[in-house]
């Protein structure tokens, strides 16, 4: 062999080498479904990560609100607590390299508050359909 094509063989090995090194899954984020008619405050580790209102279906990552175990609540108005779910360090590690996820759901009086930590490949894959879903304005 040339030194060109040595050159060309080591720079491609490196390159596949240094690929089998990436992570396989992907950013852990906090997916919420809000189904119901009133807005629900999502908290991290004590630290809010936003208040959605009711039919929004949307996510926000998980990170920067401190490392595992996640504590992760769904608080309705007035503060008072639909669901929680904890992920503990072991679990987050499976969440992060997509070979899991965890969840939690709470139906109330109109509809359903559903919270998935996964990331976002994992949750698309995902098909969940709720027929008790509070109905839209007419």
């Amino acid at each position: 062999m040339r030194p060109a094509q040595w050159r060309a063989a080591l720079l491609l090995c490196a390159l596949t080498l240094a690929g089998c090194a990436l992570p396989i899954g992907g950013e852990v984020r906090v997916h919420i479904e809000n189904q119901t008619d009133a807005p629900v405050a999502v908290y991290v580790n004590g630290g809010w990560v936003g208040t959605y209102p009711p039919d929004t279906e949307t996510s926000a990552p998980i990170a920067g609100h401190g490392g595992p175990p996640y504590t992760v609540v769904g608080e309705g108005p007035g503060g008072a607590v639909l669901t929680s779910l904890v992920v503990a360090a072991n679990d987050a590690a499976s969440i992060a390299s997509g070979s899991t996820m965890m969840e939690t759901s709470v139906a109330v009086e109109c509809g359903y508050v559903r919270i998935v930590i996964a990331t976002p490949a994992s949750y698309d894959a995902t098909s969940i359909t709720d027929p008790d879903a509070c109905p839209g304005p007419s």
